[in-house]
């Protein structure tokens, strides 16, 4: 009786090896994020940068934000006192699209007062106040105050009546913030 060891031809054995070896070795060579020790420094260094900076490209769905790389992008005024607001969070407006608007950031001349103005479905709000702790200014308006909003474009308008949470004092209020 006759026994066959190997019906496949030893080549295609050989050819199925090799395609296996170069695609492991394809797969070990491929792009790796964790190499920050290899590559030409300077590319790295203008990666990093880039990063950094902020500058990476977006999707293309985020609104303009404004003024969030440190400009003033607009005023919010409660009372006879005025703010110019930076924001540093978020310069959201999704009005067109939405319904909504997210702004959130600190006044210029006092990065520890907050000064955040929202509107969607369920809030439609607008805030100054001290970072931590209870000291003034703890300002609020919202929708049992008569709050509104006016958006044309990028601007971002509205006015209240705004109460003082900790003296329970009542003062108009109004802002005009471009995003």
């Amino acid at each position: 009786m006759h026994w066959e060891t190997n019906t496949r031809p030893h080549w295609l054995i050989m050819l199925m090896a090799i395609i296996s070896g170069v695609l492991l070795l394809l797969a070990a060579c491929g792009d790796d994020d964790d190499d920050a020790g290899n590559g030409d420094p300077a590319e790295q260094a203008t990666e990093t940068d880039a990063a950094d900076n902020g500058d990476a490209p977006t999707d293309g769905d985020e609104p303009d934000n404004g003024g969030i790389d440190g400009g003033v992008a607009g005023t919010i005024t409660v009372g006879d006192e005025t703010w110019e607001f930076v924001p540093t969070i978020q310069c959201g407006n999704f009005f067109d699209v939405a319904g909504q608007i997210y702004i959130s950031g600190v006044a210029a001349s006092d990065e520890s007062i907050e000064i955040s103005i929202d509107h969607d479905d369920s809030l439609m709000e607008a805030k100054v106040r001290r970072e931590q702790g209870i000291e003034q200014p703890y300002w609020v308006a919202d929708e049992s105050s008569g709050i509104s909003f006016e958006v044309n474009g990028d601007v971002v308008a509205g006015s209240g009546t705004f109460i003082n949470f900790l003296t329970q004092e009542e003062a108009d209020g109004s802002w005009e913030i471009t995003c």
